[in-house]
């Protein structure tokens, strides 16, 4: 699978870009003069804003969808070209001629989160999602498949945790579940290959206390293959907090509970707003600690996220699962093309792929 190395040098407004792919390495300076800064955090601001959008896209006038999706364009144009000034269709035609890579993006002293994938290309009429997937984290190590021939019979046991105040949480646990429910999801994806689903138990609100910490610990270290989580977080918001993510009854969970020797199993699901975090050094996040534990994959979102679309993309992705021959960063990959066309907005590459390309869900 082609992969291309994007390295991002210098600070405030003059920066240089270092694209390697395939052993060839383009240089890119940053527009003179261009406030980088000011459009990245103007790109976040529209991101954040079309995902409010989209949350009530059935109640919202057609005027309102094209103006915020056209101010998010706007923005990740003027991005764009504030990173790669005259250079963006030499960039654009770089990766196109790589086909269809993953980007490892190394920009260690990031100034705030920056999702590349919405960057607009306006030459070709695209987001640069469309064209390529962008990762921040290091990579995992990059696994061979096994021959099929030799693979154990698939078996798909899931690792549950949600936020019970979100709308798309279940609402009744003692009946069956219904299709705005993200559960439902999971267990039609467990429900083609007769596994399991362990949903973590619910605590009490607040801090998790001692024995709240052991037994999220044990539900993280059973051998499943996917753990999902649901959920809601709270940034930190000083140097010192950590990021607050909420499960059931308003339990409050951070990498503080995290036991230190815990070496988790399969890939990560985190559907929560801005999981994605963006910057290296930031240990505070659940992300960020899963990458430091070398999880083999995880998938988490740059910005906020509007629950019901994040209910379906996650529904779209395990159901592309089967077509992807269990390949979770090509059934990303296909449900993020599919419903960026379907959709007629880019909420679908708020979705970012780290860790190892080759992991199969099940295997």
């Amino acid at each position: 699978m082609p992969c291309a190395h994007l390295s991002v040098q210098g600070h405030d407004r003059d920066y240089e870009l270092l694209l390697t792919v395939r052993g060839s390495i383009q240089s890119f300076a940053s527009k003179p003069g261009a406030n980088v800064r000011g459009a990245v955090e103007q790109l976040n601001k529209e991101a954040d804003q079309l995902a409010v959008t989209v949350e009530q896209w059935d109640a919202a006038s057609e005027r309102q969808r094209e103006q915020d999706v056209e101010a998010l364009r706007r923005a990740g144009k003027d991005v764009a070209e504030a990173f790669f000034g005259d250079g963006v269709e030499d960039f654009y035609e770089a990766l196109r001629a790589a086909g269809d890579p993953i980007v490892d993006v190394l920009w260690m002293d990031a100034p705030l989160p920056l999702p590349w994938h919405l960057l607009w290309l306006e030459k070709p009429g695209i987001w640069l999602g469309e064209l390529t997937m962008f990762r921040t984290a290091r990579k995992a190590p990059i696994m061979r498949p096994i021959p099929g021939r030799l693979r154990p019979p698939l078996k798909i046991n899931v690792g549950y945790a949600e936020d019970d105040a979100l709308s798309t949480a279940r609402k009744d646990w003692s009946g069956p579940s219904s299709e705005g429910e993200e559960v439902h999801a999971v267990e039609r994806l467990v429900a083609r290959r007769g596994g399991d689903i362990l949903v973590l138990a619910e605590m009490s609100a607040g801090p998790l206390d001692a024995r709240e910490t052991d037994r999220l610990n044990t539900w993280l270290s059973r051998g499943n293959h996917l753990f999902h989580f649901n959920c809601h977080s709270e940034p930190p918001r000083t140097h010192k907090d950590l990021e607050r993510i909420f499960v059931r009854s308003g339990a409050e969970m951070t990498v503080g509970n995290l036991q230190g020797n815990l070496n988790p199993s399969g890939a990560f699901i985190l559907n929560i707003c801005s999981s994605a975090g963006g910057k290296h050094d930031d240990s505070r996040s659940l992300a960020a600690a899963l990458r430091d534990r070398r999880v083999r994959a995880l998938c988490a979102v740059t910005n906020k996220m509007s629950d019901r679309f994040g209910t379906l993309f996650i529904g779209r992705m395990y159901d592309e699962l089967p077509e992807a021959e269990h390949n979770l960063f090509a059934a990303m990959r296909s449900a993020q093309l599919k419903l960026t066309q379907e959709s007629r907005h880019p909420l679908a590459l708020y979705y970012v792929f780290e860790g190892d390309p080759t992991f199969e869900v099940g295997r």
